[in-house]
């Protein structure tokens, strides 16, 4: 995975105060890597080649994706994705971790990770079309938007059962209701 290397640092000079820089800062990000945005394809095709559970982790990888877009997650960079090592030179998705709704007020104007390298802007229609990279057919892809779609739209009673306050509530109410979640439920039916 090309990119990960990209965001390797490097220890200040010794005897200083340790501070990590990054290839960017060390290099002035003059080779374009560090201008580009992250794309979560690219994490799919390091997947496919070091992956220990290829299938497996490309529907997972796949899932992650049509969750942020649903529950407002626009924090979704590269670091937020994480492996394991199983076997010498084979990794595997590690657990998720930092997926948080964010409410419209505080939500940037776009996901920090986008779905493919074409893409202009995020939409649950660009996640289907890329399933295929992910190693989804449409037939296999809507059935997972389905059920990550079902788990959202659910948001208010699950935010019941677990006693949130009506403020709270309010709060959240826009990283879940949104347009994504209008165009999902108009994509699966």
């Amino acid at each position: 995975m090309p990119s990960a290397k990209a965001c390797h640092g490097r220890r200040s000079r010794p005897g200083q105060p340790e501070r990590v820089k990054s290839r960017c800062e060390r290099h002035g990000g003059g080779d374009g890597a560090c201008r580009q945005r992250p794309v979560r394809g690219q994490l799919a095709d390091g997947i496919r080649q070091f992956g220990d559970d290829v299938r497996g982790d490309l529907r997972e990888l796949w899932r992650r994706l049509v969750f942020s877009l649903l529950a407002g997650n626009d924090d979704d960079h590269l670091r937020n994705h994480g492996f394991l090592m199983r076997r010498s030179g084979h990794r595997s998705l590690s657990p998720a971790y930092d997926l948080n709704p964010v409410p419209q007020m505080d939500r940037a104007q776009t996901p920090k990770t986008a779905v493919t390298e074409e893409q202009e802007a995020p939409s649950v229609a660009v996640a289907l079309d890329a399933a295929p990279r992910f190693g989804l057919r449409p037939a296999e892809a809507k059935p997972i938007l389905r059920e990550v779609l079902a788990a959202v739209v659910d948001w208010r009673q699950t935010a019941r059962r677990l006693r949130l306050s009506k403020g709270s509530v309010a709060a959240y109410a826009s990283a879940f209701e949104h347009s994504f979640l209008e165009e999902a439920t108009g994509l699966v039916g």
